[in-house]
């Protein structure tokens, strides 16, 4: 039996709960307390997951989905009962399941490699290194944002990186 472990989750991620339960693996999951995540928002009343949650042998709540907060958890669980494999199906637990799966050795796209397809200015820089065509962008902090663009005209569409 597999121990599995998912970090934060969206609604269709819920009924992998069931499946990994059925197939006789050990399921932890653990989403962030102080977050908009789906699961977050769902948990301020918990009778709207109880089906889903039903299958999970432990729910545990962590404040974020930072290394600081997410890897003590983790730990323990590593020592308690070690686990196979680490996933999640929210956006925002993606990054934090590619940290962990790095640092516990566990299969999952490197933090590198999912950070290059997650982040919208490292894709396009990879797209272009490439030489895939992909329109032009620039990134700016909040300072340079009010002065406007340097590179690219009127008219653009402003789009937060991540």
């Amino acid at each position: 039996m597999a121990h599995i472990i998912f970090i934060d989750s969206t609604p269709t991620g819920l009924n992998a709960f069931r499946s990994a339960r059925r197939l006789g693996h050990q399921v932890t999951f653990i989403h962030p307390t102080r977050s908009s995540s789906f699961v977050s928002i769902m948990s301020k009343d918990p009778t709207k997951l109880a089906a889903q949650l039903g299958h999970v042998d432990r729910y545990i709540g962590v404040d974020t989905l930072e290394n600081e907060h997410l890897f003590p958890v983790l730990e323990t669980l590593a020592k308690e009962n070690p686990f196979d494999t680490v996933i999640s199906s929210a956006e925002t637990g993606i990054m934090a399941a590619a940290r962990a799966a790095e640092k516990w050795g566990t299969r999952y796209p490197s933090p590198q490699d999912l950070g290059n397809a997650v982040f919208k200015n490292r894709l396009r820089t990879t797209l272009k290194n490439n030489g895939i065509r992909s329109p032009d962008f620039e990134v700016l902090n909040e300072e340079a944002l009010l002065q406007g663009p340097k590179k690219i005209t009127l008219p653009f569409v402003v789009k937060p990186i991540r």
